[in-house]
């Protein structure tokens, strides 16, 4: 199976993705996905298995969900850039969470606002047709930074980042770009952003990141 975007789980119901993956003016083609899969890593073999010091171990299969509906947002536009790319797709039954499978803790607006504009940040996604889920480091660029200078780059609701190594890549959209917020004494990893678009990985170009904690008052809304 070739994933067409991804998503992140943020409860027994709900997956949060890119507006554009569910439907995009500018390709008919593209529709609301019939079913999300979870829990997947190599999608070429199931169950997922390692070779570690000489014996192979076996990590439980992946699970697939009919999607039941999905909400886009009321104000998702897709011109010269994407505004407002974000959407919730709702399955058709609630998913049991397993050491696999967990959801994604949402932002916590004021701890993120208190943060400076250099984070690194986590992204994945099996973009350029890898068969394995693939992870890059991304560092976040300051707004003023020339490389994110641009008509349509809006700082209030996008984050302009790029890849320290490697980047994220076309079939990525609608993935986690994930940092980590303190919870206590405990440091939890969450969903800063859904990476939108950019795709320049080689040309030293940034991508943009739909900004979550921008968002977290319509999800939460529509949950």
């Amino acid at each position: 199976m070739k994933p067409k975007c991804g998503g992140s789980l943020i409860n027994n119901w709900y997956v949060l993705t890119t507006a554009h993956c569910v439907r995009d003016p500018g390709n008919p083609d593209i529709g609301s996905p019939h079913r999300v899969r979870l829990g997947e890593h190599n999608t070429e073999i199931d169950p997922d298995k390692s070779y570690v010091n000489g014996r192979w171990y076996y990590a439980p299969r992946y699970v697939e969900i009919n999607v039941a509906g999905a909400i886009v947002h009321e104000e998702f536009f897709h011109g010269s850039a994407y505004r407002n790319d974000i959407a919730l797709l709702l399955l058709q039954e609630p998913v049991v969470y397993s050491a696999a499978i967990k959801p994604i803790c949402l932002p916590d607006l004021s701890i993120e606002t208190s943060q400076q504009h250099n984070r690194i940040f986590k992204a994945a996604g099996w973009g350029n047709n890898s068969p394995v889920l693939m992870r890059s480091i991304i560092k976040e660029l300051h707004p003023s930074d020339l490389k994110c200078k641009s008509p349509i780059f809006q700082f209030k609701t996008q984050i302009c980042a790029r890849g320290v190594l490697n980047d994220i890549a076309e079939g990525d959209s609608g993935g986690p770009l994930m940092a980590t917020m303190k919870r206590g004494r405990q440091e939890v990893m969450y969903l800063a952003g859904i990476i939108s678009y950019g795709y320049k990985s080689g040309k030293n170009k940034p991508s943009y990141y739909t900004k979550t904690s921008m968002y977290v008052d319509w999800i939460t809304k529509h949950l």
